[in-house]
Parts: structure tokens; sequence; C-alpha cells
């Protein structure tokens, strides 16, 4: 990868720096990061050459390993249309010449059309491309897809024998639908043992519901898995009755549903089909800042699916482990606090507007910020999938562990799959730091007391109301 820094100097006076370790603008001021198409091998000695471009909107690099030529002092200024390039001018070697053209060839900006740029931010990309985290789902799903596949066997096997009878669904009621093409690929490698068991990936987004559709049909999985609004559950009867019978679909379902509200009640008769697994990544577009609603989210959207689930069916993450820490950070908690007074300018009216601000939970990538951590991850709550959820208010202690100064604490939440196995499980925080795409909700303490180890706790209670969409808590130090 490669890492562009960025400095200004308004005044020749004071200079501002995102070079690390120069100045501490962790909380707005970072790097920016180019990650390489393919990696590059090189020893010492080796040169990387690295050109930058840009246009009205946009910078970026390209780095590519050359020979070692003799390089002069001066500096070459390109300019091509609207995008302006400067670049180190190499002499020796023949092949380090380029001309103005050729120059120009090599650094224009490829635009992207694959459209999902669009759909996923940089954190989800990178989430997907988490293998273990993608493992861990896949093992999960696998134990699953063997349970469901021998309920729907059973069930069927009271049917005539024909193929037809009632649909058992694994309904994905996360956004992105990675769990539902993960099963839908699964099952198509057994499709034959079970025919009756279907893949539904309730997807609200248009946008969601067409990349994911074209990543179904692409592998085939179309007569497996459907992409529905969540409106209508007799659409789904409809649309897999249409696959079964080999007959073309007139119009698309999705795009229909989309604009036509549908005052339907959701729910199926026994003859139609049920729902043997709701599953879900509890990963939602919108609310990628705050974990915690997340996690409630998943459990809302559960008690809403109630009536479409059959009597055995299984939840898939079974229960949400809301875990907490206490941390001394090195930098960040810098970016918080009562201003006062900066250069002679007072910033007291800022401070009484932004009164309690130690009470909100701010969203970080802690896994990117220098930190230690002073106590060991607790588990302050859980939220029981297999239940519908309930009002409840607990307190507890966090005890502190290591000595330091205890900026805030983070809540985090991990995912347990089933409640007969507590390894299947979705961590955020693995070995001695935070996976790197999830953010936190982090609690500042207004004047980060010393703490000691056996002689402090963080002292925390939590209440919730059904209908909230976040826990109340409170944090001290005892």
């Amino acid at each position: 990868a490669q890492l562009l820094c960025k400095e200004l100097d308004p005044s020749q006076r004071f200079k501002y720096s995102t070079e690390p370790r120069q100045q501490n603008w962790q909380d707005h001021w970072q790097q920016t990061v180019f990650p390489l198409p393919f990696p590059i091998t090189c020893r010492e000695g080796d040169i990387i050459r690295i050109s930058a471009g840009h246009n009205s909107t946009r910078i970026w690099l390209v780095a590519d390993k050359v020979q070692a030529p003799l390089m002069s002092n001066k500096r070459r200024k390109t300019s091509t249309g609207s995008m302006s390039i400067e670049s180190d001018h190499f002499q020796g070697q023949q092949s380090m010449c380029m001309t103005k053209l050729d120059f120009a060839d090599r650094i224009e900006l490829k635009s992207c059309m694959c459209g999902w740029h669009m759909l996923c931010s940089p954190d989800r990309l990178l989430m997907l491309n988490d293998q273990q985290r993608t493992d861990t789902w896949i093992t999960a799903l696998t134990r699953l897809i063997d349970f469901t596949s021998r309920l729907s066997s059973s069930n069927s096997s009271q049917t005539d024998g024909s193929g037809g009878g009632p649909i058992h669904i694994i309904m994905d009621i996360s956004d992105g639908s990675l769990l539902s093409i993960l099963a839908s690929l699964r099952l198509k490698k057994m499709n034959q043992n079970c025919s009756r068991l279907k893949v539904v990936s309730r997807e609200r987004k248009l946008f969601s519901r067409m990349f994911h559709g074209q990543l179904a049909e692409k592998n085939g999985l179309d007569d497996i898995l459907m992409h529905w609004n969540g409106e209508s559950a007799e659409d789904i009867i409809a649309y897999f009755s249409e696959a079964d019978t080999g007959s073309e679909k007139e119009n698309d379902p999705d795009v229909e549903m989309e604009e036509e509200e549908s005052e339907r009640p959701l729910s199926l008769s026994p003859e139609e089909g049920s729902v043997v697994a709701l599953i879900g990544e509890c990963f939602y577009y919108q609310l990628r800042s705050r974990p915690i609603w997340q996690a409630l989210s998943f459990h809302y959207q559960r008690g809403a699916m109630n009536s479409l689930l059959h009597p055995e069916a299984i939840i898939m993450p079974c229960k949400a482990h809301v875990m907490a820490a206490a941390f001394e950070l090195s930098h960040l908690h810098r970016s918080h606090g009562e201003v006062g007074r900066v250069r002679g300018f007072d910033h007291s009216p800022y401070d009484e507007a932004m009164a309690g601000w130690q009470k909100n939970n701010f969203p970080y990538k802690l896994g990117n910020y220098e930190k230690r951590i002073l106590s060991k991850p607790v588990c302050v709550t859980t939220l029981n999938y297999q239940e519908l959820l309930s009002s409840f208010s607990l307190e507890g202690l966090i005890p502190i562990t290591a000595n330091g100064s205890c900026h805030c604490v983070a809540l985090w939440v991990d995912y347990q799959c089933f409640n007969d196995n507590e390894d299947i499980q979705i961590k955020t925080w693995q070995g001695n730091d935070f996976v790197p795409y999830e953010k936190l909700c982090v609690r500042f303490f207004r004047d980060a007391p010393k703490v000691q180890c056996g002689m402090n706790s963080v002292a925390y209670r939590c209440d919730f109301e059904v209908g909230d969409s976040d826990f109340n808590f409170n944090f001290s130090i005892n």
C-alpha cells in the first residue's frame, strides 16, 4: 500500500501535518492509504517509483518497481487536460525515459464501473475480505444447513412424494446478502437431497437487490435464492413456484414490489411454507457506526418475522454479547472535552452547548488508534435472539487489571452463532486488538482518572425499554 500524508501551512508560521507521529490529528485529519492491486516484491536498494495525479475531485497514486537509474534533482510537471502531474525526472537508462504521452497514459485514472463502491464502504469491502470472518460464517452455515436439510426432508417425506408441498426457507434479514449467497452455494451442491429448502434474502435497498441478484444469476442460484424487498410473503411462494415449473417471469418481482405498496399481512400458511432458519450478519448499511443499534435492529426484525417461523426454527446468531473494556489512549482523548481558551479566544459558549458530551457514544475504529487496555473485555449484557425482546435494568463492575489513566470505556458486540457451541463466534476483539473495519461506541471520561490494578473498577448501569434504539449506559470509576 501507499500512504499519502497532507500538510497545510496557511500562514507560513503554523504547519498542520498528517505525517505519522508528527502531530495528533487522529480524530479527523487522517492519512490516505492507496492499496496496491498486486504486491511489489522488493529488496534493500530497489527503487519504487511513485507517481501522483489529480483532477478537480481526486488525488491518486501509482507505484511500480524500476531498475536503479541515475536520478537528477530536476522535477518535471506534466499537464494533460484537467490533470496536473509532478514527478521525478530520471536519467540514465533508456527504459526510464518517458514522453509526456507515455507518462500521462501510465498515470491515467481508470474509472471503476462495477457499481459496488456506490453500495459498499471501504470498511464493508475490508470486512468481506476478512477470510477468518468468512470462514467462521461458512462453518456456522454448514452446521445450520445440515440441521435444516434434515428438517426439510422429514417434512417433505410426509407429502405424496411428488416433489410438491410446503417450501422451507432460510431467511437472511441483514443487509448485504453475504450469508444468503454462502448458504445458497452450499445448497446448490446438495440440492437433490433438499429440493424444498430455499434461501430468501430480505434486501430493502433496490441497488443492493440488483447487485446481489447479479451475483446470484452469475452463480446459477436463481432457483434457490430470492432477493425480496420484505413487503409480502406471498411473493416468496409465487417466485419459487415459477422456478419449480420452469416458467419465465414476466416481470422482475423485486422491481414490481418496489413500486407497489402491499397492505397484505406478513404471514404464510403451513401448506405454503415456513422459515426454518432466520439468519443475519447483523450488518445494516445505515447503522454501520452504531454496533449496538445493529444488534438491536436484528432483534426487532426477528420479532417482526415471528409469524413466519417454523416451531423448530433456528435463529443464527443466537445471541449478541455486548462487551466493554477500559482503555488508556495516547492521543485520541485530546479531541474530546472542554476547549476553554485557545490563543486568547474564549470557547466557553461552545463548551456550554456541548455540555454532557461525556455521556455520548462516539463511533471510532479503535483498531486504528494507539491505546492500552486496562481491563479484560467483559460482557455487560446479552441479547437472546431465541426470545422476543424485553425491557431490563442491570449493573455490574469491570475490574481494572493494569495501572494507567482511564480515558474511556469502549463498547462493542460479539455474536454467538449457536447455543450449544460457544466456539463459533464473530468477534470484534481478536487476540490483543480490534479488527480494523469495525466501529465501536467509545465513552470518554471527563478527567481521565488514574487507576490501579486490584484497587479500582469501572461501575456500569444499563437500562433498556422495548422500543428504544439504544441502551442507556452510565459509567463511573470506583
